[in-house]
């Protein structure tokens, strides 16, 4: 889809995140990811099954398909640059979150968010300094991937509170604006 004629870049509306703890998980990715809080989503009540697809495919721990009213407690953070390509970080009241995290990279869905940095070393050395346990949030110190025909670039993952992995990516810098 091309982007809108005169209006602000497109971007993505923002994956969600689900989390066991909002609190935990708002405070991990506002002091290390640098997000912000762009809008707070609380219903005041259970929400019916009819108001929409957010709760269509929701199931229960053992898989069967739930069909009662649903309840959550959501933020949309974003990046303090732009406040654009944000997260949805979802907590499930009714019913509630349940399983881990992907923790295999070749498991069918999103296995991860990245966000393209100007220097990951960087990126590296201060989350060794403000993460009070790196060893549990750092999956392994930087690293150089050859990705083909997007070249060689270093890259850095991380866990958040619940398992959820993010990737920092050196940031590709064309020599030229013209393709």
């Amino acid at each position: 889809m091309d982007p809108t004629p005169d209006g602000p870049p497109d971007s993505i509306g923002g994956p969600n995140t689900n989390c066991s703890d909002l609190h935990r998980s708002y405070a991990w990715y506002a002091s290390v990811l640098g997000l912000d809080l762009q809008v707070r989503l609380n219903p005041k009540r259970l929400q019916p099954q009819s108001a929409g697809s957010l709760g269509d495919i929701l199931r229960d721990p053992d898989g069967t398909r739930y069909t009662g009213e649903y309840d959550f407690d959501a933020a949309i953070m974003v990046p303090r640059p732009d406040h654009r390509n944000g997260v949805d970080l979802l907590q499930w009241k009714v019913p509630g979150a349940y399983g881990r995290a992907y923790q295999q990279a070749n498991h069918l869905g999103m296995i991860n968010l990245t966000y393209q940095v100007n220097d990951v070393d960087v990126v590296y050395q201060k989350l060794l300094r403000i993460l009070p346990d790196p060893g549990q949030h750092i999956v392994a110190p930087p690293e150089t991937w050859d990705l083909g025909s997007f070249g060689v670039k270093k890259t850095l993952n991380i866990l958040d509170p619940d398992g959820v992995m993010f990737q920092f990516m050196a940031e590709t810098h064309s020599p030229s604006a013209a393709p």
